[in-house]
């Protein structure tokens, strides 16, 4: 459209110069015109002069007058030739000469007027005289001579040759031997000298148009003239053919205008359809999303022309969405691969594709039309800011030109943008309600976390005083006593309330802090050997790793509880008897982001169908002394690392769980996921225990058996250690160890284990124990503990030295 305006425009500007040049040209063939009537005009003065003269000659004017008005005409035509010629310099010149040539002539006519009036005087005199002598003389003889001395000058008037001038000068040389006629002869000889120079003077008087300088000028002003005329012709002509040119350029821009005004009107319809299709959109329920989108497209289809339309939007991790009305069985694919092709790392932005018949895409860059000639379906693709992917095809029209299949693409990105924003905006709107409610769950699990935080220390201690007691009065009492069973069952009640309280502060504090990769099969397997160690021997644990190092970034020590939980429940679903397999395997999805999927399947009862809806709720539970919070926790792990626990069961079968973990892509750094603790225990074979309960968890322990050593190891590397773990008989005994440990660890923490925790009375230790645990310590009790410490105090000095 431009182009063709430009070329208008320059048009134009040449149809006005062309004119401008004709009406130059125009302008100074007038002149030459002028020019040439002025020359006509000074021929017509010298002609009306040489007959002028010819009659003075002769007598038939008494004055000069005419000879005057000649002259002034003559010259008010050689005034008007210099006016015209002032632009024509060769003009110029040559008037210049033609009027230095009518000077010359004036010069002479100026001497004939003298040389005319002193004949007409020498004529008035002769003639009187003449008359006065034939009136007095006497003599016949006499008045003969004077007659024809009379006679001769009279043929001396009419011819003046030299044989008639011979004639006159024999006649005046006869007259004066005779001695006749004195006077008379003195004026015929003077009028026989006036004559000839009279005569000669008038034939020097040569017509202008005679004159090389007259021919000159005239020469020069009908040839440029001629010349002038030649160029007026060409320029008219090319004026006449410029103006076709110039009118079909305007009926080819008049089509062009009016096919722009009908693609103004198509735009502004389909601007209205996509703004009636967004309030559909945006007003529609969430269930009927679909069906309002496959509406849409058949609209936008209609309005395209009843051609194929398909839409796809892919969102993050998601499956891809699709609808479709296309009949073309290739669309799925190539659509498929569109979206999976797009750059992960490009901002937002649209590309447009052209898919052939075969289903091979190209990418259409900005003016090449030409893929177009081959087209099946015009693709565009989509990504905003937030990571979406959105493909709108539709098929081209067969009907349609190149350049008409490419002015789709502007209603395809308006129609792509309208369905991806609203598409957008209701994923982000179900996205923020998902967030709030995980904000309100995270908000409760805090509130449970304070609550159990502020209360597991000192209802520990009331357990750990009444099951001191309980040992104290099964100590006193004889073995077979009638109350020892009681107190077995109150011991068994203790135990039962302290997991409770462990496992309500280990749901309360499952936020995802100090994440970093972790390698599950190497997770799985310390997991596994935990779980051997825990649980009896009847139950047995098959790990089947992933072929391949599989990382994902979490916190260790909770995806660690993850598979301890499913293990246990499982163990337990089959009565403590029976095999377990623990499976970690990669999942490669065509559309979806590729992760790590870790199965725990036992063989027990099964979990009825009404109750599948209710496992993963806080305090749920079948199973007699349990908690309800083992899968409450599980879950809330698995979704704080955005991923999602699915479970598949068969009553009288078996349960199959199975946790999804995003896959740690790219240059993700391989982390060893330990820290290095301080054991210190006074007693080898518990210190020995405790060094396995913690490199079974993945950690490197350091032991030492008494205070100054530890105290000693810690001056020579202070930030080697990670937190210290101490096992004592009492909180008397280890409250010197606790304080010295915990001023040579600042911030760091430190974890107590006492046999007996409420029996004897303890020092203040709170500012300095991060935990108290019972010894001797389980697996399960160790590994959430050292999660919690984890994230109460956050201190990574391993970070430094790894």
């Amino acid at each position: 459209m431009k182009t063709i305006v430009f070329i208008s425009a320059t048009m134009l500007a040449a149809l006005l110069s062309l004119a401008l040049y004709i009406y130059s040209l125009d302008g100074a063939i007038q002149r030459c015109d002028r020019s040439l009537s002025a020359l006509a005009a000074l021929k017509m003065a010298d002609t009306d002069i040489e007959s002028d003269v010819l009659k003075t000659r002769i007598g038939a004017l008494r004055d000069y007058r005419g000879l005057f008005a000649g002259d002034r005409r003559a010259r008010d035509a050689l005034e008007r030739l210099r006016r015209l010629a002032r632009a024509d310099a060769e003009l110029g010149a040559r008037i210049v000469r033609l009027a230095g040539d009518y000077e010359a002539k004036q010069i002479q006519l100026a001497r004939f007027r003298v040389q005319n009036a002193l004949l007409s005087d020498a004529m008035r005199t002769f003639s009187t005289e003449s008359g006065r002598q034939l009136a007095a003389e006497r003599d016949v003889r006499a008045a003969r001579a004077i007659g024809a001395l009379t006679g001769s000058v009279h043929r001396l008037c009419q011819d003046d040759s030299a044989d008639a001038l011979r004639e006159v000068h024999q006649r005046f040389d006869a007259m004066a031997q005779a001695g006749g006629a004195g006077p008379l002869l003195v004026h015929a000889r003077e009028l026989a000298q006036l004559l000839p120079q009279t005569h000669a003077t008038i034939l020097k008087l040569q017509p202008l148009p005679h004159l090389p300088s007259y021919a000159a000028v005239q020469t020069y002003l009908a040839q440029h003239r001629e010349s002038l005329a030649e160029r007026s012709l060409q320029a008219r002509s090319g004026l006449i053919l410029l103006a076709i040119a110039m009118l079909a350029t305007l009926v080819y821009l008049a089509k062009m205008l009016h096919e722009r005004a009908r693609a103004l009107r198509r735009r502004s319809e389909f601007d209205r359809l996509m703004m009636a299709i967004s309030r559909d959109l945006l007003g529609c329920e969430r269930a009927r999303t679909d069906a309002v989108v496959a509406a849409s497209l058949a609209r936008l289809s209609q309005s395209l022309g009843n051609v194929e339309t398909g839409l796809v939007l892919s969102c993050g991790q998601a499956r891809p969405r699709s609808w479709s009305g296309a009949e073309d069985p290739a669309f799925a694919a190539f659509a498929q691969a569109l979206i999976a092709d797009a750059p992960p790392g490009a901002g937002p932005g649209h590309d447009a594709f052209v898919v052939d018949e075969r289903g091979r895409s190209v990418e259409l860059r900005a003016g090449d039309r030409a893929p177009l000639r081959r087209a099946r379906w015009l693709c565009l693709r989509r990504r905003s800011e937030s990571g979406a992917t959105a493909l709108l095809c539709c098929t081209r029209p067969r009907q349609r030109a190149s350049a008409a299949a490419y002015s789709e693409f502007v209603l395809l990105r308006s129609a792509l943008d309208t369905l991806a924003d609203a598409l957008e905006r209701q994923r982000l709107e179900d996205e923020a309600r998902v967030l709030e409610h995980r904000l309100g769950r995270a908000r409760d699990m805090e509130t449970i976390g304070t609550m159990a935080s502020g209360i597991s220390h000192n209802f520990n201690n009331i357990i750990g005083a009444i099951r001191g007691n309980v040992e104290t009065a099964q100590l006193r009492l004889a073995p077979h006593a009638h109350a020892q069973a009681n107190l077995a069952e109150i011991g068994r009640a203790l135990e039962h309330a302290a997991e409770l309280v462990e496992a309500i502060l280990s749901f309360g504090r499952t936020q995802n802090h100090h994440v970093r990769p972790v390698e599950i099969n190497e997770l799985a397997k310390r997991s596994r050997s935990l779980l051997v160690a825990a649980l009896p021997a009847s139950v047995e644990f098959e790990l089947r790793p992933a072929p391949s190092a599989l990382q994902v970034w979490g916190n260790p020590s909770q995806l660690q509880q993850v598979i301890l939980n499913l293990g246990t429940n499982a163990a337990q679903a089959m009565s403590m008897r029976g095999p377990i397999l623990i499976q970690v395997t990669r999942i490669d999805g065509d559309s979806a982001p590729e992760r790590v999927r870790i199965e725990v399947i036992d063989r027990g009862v099964g979990i009825p169908a009404p109750q599948l809806d209710r496992i993963f709720d806080p305090f749920f539970t079948t199973r007699k002394g349990g908690t309800g919070l083992g899968l409450a926790t599980v879950k809330q792990i698995v979704g704080n690392h955005n991923g999602r626990i699915q479970v598949d069961s068969r009553p009288g079968l078996g349960t199959r769980f199975v946790v999804d973990l995003p896959l740690c892509e790219g240059d993700c750094a391989a982390g060893d996921g330990h820290e290095t603790w301080l054991v210190l225990c006074a007693d080898p074979a518990a210190r020995e225990r405790l060094e396995d309960l913690l490199a079974a968890l993945g950690h490197e322990p350091i032991g030492y058996a008494d205070a100054d050593h530890a105290a000693h190891a810690i001056a020579e590397r202070t930030d080697h250690f990670d937190g210290a773990l101490v096992q004592s008989e009492d909180a008397r005994c280890a409250a010197g160890e606790v304080a010295t440990l915990h001023a040579l660890l600042p911030g760091r923490p430190v974890l107590l284990a006492l046999h007996n925790p409420g029996l004897t009375p303890a020092p203040d230790l709170g500012y300095a124990v991060a935990e108290t645990l019972r010894a001797p310590v389980r697996a399960e009790s160790l590994a959430r503990a050292l999660a919690r410490s984890s994230q109460d105090y956050g201190y990574r000095p391993g970070a430094l030295h790894m």
